[in-house]
């Protein structure tokens, strides 16, 4: 128990993720500041996510994806993502994605 809690302990430190997520629609980009000024606050990071529905060749439905913005240097500074294979979207490009199959 121990080698599995230590194992998730670093996972969770070295991918930066979050203790504390927060859906809002809408909100405005100055909310941030007053996030950050919450008592233990540590690290806020703002992002666009929207569901949407994909049709995906093979597939006999709709196939729903949920898409979430990284930042413009491609470097997220919570929930990074553990790439296992390939690589993330190259910053300079707007017509790449990272997909994520869960």
């Amino acid at each position: 128990m121990d080698s599995l809690s230590l194992t998730r302990n670093r996972f969770y430190r070295d991918y930066r993720f979050a203790d504390v997520f927060v859906n809002l629609k809408r909100a405005p980009e100055s909310l941030k500041e007053k996030i950050q000024n919450v008592p233990g606050v540590h690290q806020v990071e703002t992002r666009v996510s929207a569901y949407v529905k994909l049709d995906i060749k093979g597939f006999d439905e709709p196939v729903t994806a949920r898409i979430i913005s990284i930042p413009d240097d491609g470097k997220p500074l919570l929930n990074r993502l553990y790439i296992k294979k390939g690589r993330l979207a190259d910053p300079a490009k707007d017509n790449e994605v990272v997909m994520a199959l869960i």
